[in-house]
């Protein structure tokens, strides 16, 4: 869930800097990030490799890449522990990562991986959204923090790399993570995401320094002047606090954030009411996915249905987000997703959309 304006299914962003917090309320900026697979996935092979023919395949990388990578790929994640095996040099020792045939194919596995959520799910971002790359561990999760690190990265698949990063990492990522996060050389993005992803394996250092400023300015008189930041400080701290897994202060804070323009809609110019409107409907998707996620499933089913008046939330949305699994889970889903996909126009590609 992402932040001032920029809604978290679009771009997952993460901490703001203080220039960010003194943008203008109305200055709506709804960007989206795409990751395109560069060439068409291989299908999944269901019969599998035997050990001979995943060795044979494995030798063929250092002459052939471009056919032995995609074969060996289609095994799924779980071929990369019979890869680390089948490389063991004779002393017993798994393979490097970086710069051998091994790390080649964690590689391959990884950007299938991300390709495939792209074309699955959309810009749709969650918790555990890459948990079947498992299989790849401690590796996987150092190649993951070489992309997300990698300023020769395309910056869609930068920012996927860090999400799996959130569900392959750990511990022994937090010293390149601390780098990272004090790194004011490096772009504010990645320190922002190096904070949240510090913080999610154990280090609050740097998110719990954000909140006290964010505490400090929510604490402020609402005015002309102060408005604007509180705004955002409140909406940063709904979705820092989501990603933490604090749904309830999440909604909290969305909450406070919907109280908050609501009354701001009422005191301005006619004209000015529609962009406010907006806002509020873009909110809506954020809290609902807090509210399915603390078990408040009524709650989450109500505003997930304003948050559908939002030009940018779409059905399809709610229908692979795995934040709303609970509510897809629930025997009111599929009636309830009839009726509003009934209800609103169609795709823009002129198919119906599905539960």
């Amino acid at each position: 869930m992402t932040a001032m304006n920029i809604p978290r299914v679009l771009l997952r962003r993460s901490l703001p800097s203080a220039a960010r917090l003194a943008a203008p309320l109305l200055a709506l900026i709804l960007g989206a990030s795409s990751l395109t697979a560069s060439a068409e996935l291989p299908p999944r092979d269901e019969s599998g490799l035997t050990d001979e023919e995943l060795r044979a395949w494995v030798e063929r990388i250092e002459t052939d890449p471009e056919t032995a990578l995609p074969r060996i790929a289609a095994e799924g994640p779980a071929v990369a522990p019979r890869v680390r095996e089948l490389l063991r040099n004779p002393t017993g020792e798994s393979p490097s990562v970086r710069g051998t045939a091994y790390g080649m194919v964690l590689d391959r596995l990884i950007r299938d991986a991300l390709a495939r959520a792209e074309e699955e799910e959309g810009s749709v971002r969650y918790r555990g959204q890459f948990s079947s790359l498992a299989p790849l561990g401690a590796d996987g999760a150092t190649i993951l923090l070489d992309l997300f690190a990698s300023e020769d990265e395309l910056l869609r698949v930068r920012r996927q790399a860090a999400t799996a990063l959130g569900d392959l990492g750990g511990e022994a990522e937090l010293p390149a993570l601390r780098r990272l996060a004090d790194d004011f050389l490096t772009e504010l993005w990645v320190q922002e995401e190096a904070s949240y992803l510090l913080a999610r394996f154990g280090d609050r250092t740097w998110v719990d320094r954000s909140i006290a400023e964010w505490r400090a300015i929510i604490a402020e008189v609402p005015t002309a002047a102060t408005l604007p930041a509180i705004l955002t400080a409140h909406g940063d701290l709904g979705h820092l606090r989501y990603r933490l897994g604090e749904y309830a202060s999440a909604v909290e804070h969305y909450r406070a954030k919907e109280r908050l323009l609501q009354q701001l809609k009422e005191t301005v110019r006619e004209e000015l009411r529609s962009s406010i409107q907006a806002e509020i409907d873009l909110l809506q998707y954020n809290l609902a996915c807090s509210l399915a996620l603390g078990g408040e499933l009524d709650a989450a089913f109500a505003a997930l249905e304003r948050s559908v008046a939002s030009r940018d939330i779409t059905l399809d949305m709610i229908r692979v987000d795995g934040d709303l699994r609970s509510l897809r889970a629930d025997p009111r889903y599929e009636e309830w997703f009839r009726r509003l996909a009934a209800e609103r126009p169609p795709a823009g590609d002129g198919r119906p959309e599905s539960p």
